[in-house]
């Protein structure tokens, strides 16, 4: 043997591997630091494990297989998974706080209301993302081979996601009846940087031409420093 590469591929195999499940048990760590009620958590967390399976069943029926390519793009996909169940469990919360009487009929209720409210938001965001991504798989050549499965996988990702938001977060909402923690550990953080926010925006909102100059500006030098990138 004079050469044997399978110890390096298969190390960088495990270290994506890795990389993945820690992204995971992060997201996990952050959603529920924000929302503070393990229920809910849990309703936005399942959105990974279901969109990943999902992903892998497109994967092998694309014929693709586990490689560093489509790992690395299931490792991108984990952080944009959570997005569309976060807006839609949120969008539940705030049509809960319409109703006086909570119970099962008006959970069900909210959960349509939901949908209703941000489902066309939520699956235009998705599609933006995905003809991003769309692109990469049709590329031609030695690159389309390295850049046909990432961009498939993603797309594989959050379509999944999607069905997974709409479908299954609204479920669980109403079987599971979830809380909204206004003492969650960072409600008071966002709270303050919320009163921050509106101070600032006030102030743009009186200045709008010299905030609109300001912008077009700033835009006008940052294309100047295209000549120092190398």
């Amino acid at each position: 043997i004079i050469e044997d590469d399978s110890d390096s591929i298969k190390n960088s195999l495990k270290t994506v591997f890795e990389t993945m499940i820690l992204a995971v048990i992060i997201s996990m760590i952050i959603i529920v630091l924000f929302f503070g009620d393990l229920k809910a958590s849990l309703i936005v967390g399942t959105s990974i494990p279901l969109s990943i399976l999902t992903a892998l069943i497109a994967m092998w029926a694309m014929g693709y297989s586990l490689n560093m390519v489509t790992m690395s793009a299931l490792v991108l996909g984990v952080g944009m998974m959570v997005d569309n169940s976060i807006v839609v469990l949120e969008a539940c919360f705030r049509a809960m706080d319409k109703y006086s009487t909570i119970g099962l009929k008006t959970r069900q209720t909210a959960a349509l209301e939901s949908i209703k409210t941000v489902g066309e938001s939520v699956l235009g965001s998705t599609l933006t993302t995905c003809v991003v991504f769309l692109p990469l798989g049709f590329m031609k050549g030695l690159m389309g081979q390295f850049f046909g499965p990432l961009g498939f996988t993603i797309v594989f990702c959050m379509l999944s996601s999607l069905i997974s938001a709409v479908s299954i977060v609204p479920l669980c909402f109403v079987m599971y009846k979830p809380k909204e923690n206004n003492h969650a550990p960072v409600h008071n953080t966002i709270q303050r940087m919320q009163v921050w926010y509106r101070r600032i925006i006030d102030k743009f909102l009186n200045h709008k031409a010299l905030v609109l100059i300001i912008s077009i500006a700033l835009f006008i030098s940052s294309l100047g420093l295209l000549k120092y990138i190398k």
